[in-house]
């Protein structure tokens, strides 16, 4: 087989939530192979130790690396996806935090058909539950209620994606310009990644409810401090800055709302 399924999975003191998540993956039924990519964030729990047992038991299955430092969410997601781009195998990319997971075993399945159907089109997305510990709800949308197709300028200023949905074909990031956003030293980097696929492809949505997003009281598009919130303002400066640079035609002056935060 010469094409696969990358889930990219970043993760940081996840010990409770790692083995449902990399289970999840294991349970996907699809044409092709799905391997799981799970950098961990230098975690000071036994994250590490629980991904480990499991690539003992899946080795063809699961691959990992730890870092030696804690170096952010960002720069080690940015790390794992070059990672993932340097094999010519990982064709396409699908989305899962290491505190979420998905629901659904075909949900892949489903997403890749999809794409083999739509000529043109570079990202897939679905419906999610959201578990904020207490319950979940469903977020769901009707196929009719989704802007599809060709929705640059909607995507450049508002989200429109639960990032644990989000499946896409790998071409379309293999001229993504990593190392400038490095500099940029963000927080998050999901809503920036799908913007560039947006720019080239098609965006297609499928109604399954394929994952469940963790949500958690404090998160860092939520943060509970000052400095947390003047950091997060530094972040949506410095992306703002860069759409602005990269999609100016599409680049509104700051919209007054998001339909959704991109998944953190």
């Amino acid at each position: 087989m010469n094409e696969q399924i990358a889930v990219l999975t970043v993760s940081y003191n996840h010990e409770q939530y790692i083995g449902q998540c990399i289970e999840s993956v294991l349970e996907q039924k699809c044409d092709i192979p799905v391997v799981h990519y799970i950098w961990d964030d230098h975690s000071t729990d036994s994250t590490l130790q629980v991904v480990k047992t499991y690539q003992t038991q899946y080795p063809d299955r699961i691959v990992s690396y730890s870092q030696p430092t804690n170096k952010g969410a960002a720069q080690n997601y940015w790390d794992v996806l070059e990672a993932i781009l340097q094999n010519p195998k990982n064709q396409y990319i699908a989305l899962l935090d290491g505190d979420d997971y998905y629901c659904n075993p075909l949900g892949l399945q489903h997403k890749y058909e999809y794409m083999q159907q739509c000529e043109g089109c570079g990202l897939v997305h679905s419906n999610c539950y959201s578990h904020n510990g207490g319950g979940y709800s469903l977020l769901f949308r009707k196929a009719e209620e989704v802007a599809q197709g060709n929705i640059l300028e909607l995507m450049v200023n508002i989200p429109q994606f639960h990032a644990l949905t989000v499946f896409m074909k790998a071409d379309y990031l293999r001229d993504l310009p990593i190392n400038e956003l490095r500099q940029l030293h963000l927080l998050t980097v999901d809503h920036l990644i799908e913007v560039w696929v947006c720019s080239k492809a098609k965006v297609g949505f499928i109604e399954d409810v394929t994952g469940v997003w963790r949500r958690h009281e404090q998160t860092i598009s939520t943060p509970r401090t000052l400095e947390g919130s003047l950091r997060w303002i530094e972040h949506e400066c410095a992306q703002g800055r860069w759409l602005n640079q990269h999609f100016p035609v599409f680049r509104k002056a700051a919209p007054k709302s998001g339909f959704l935060w991109v998944n953190d």
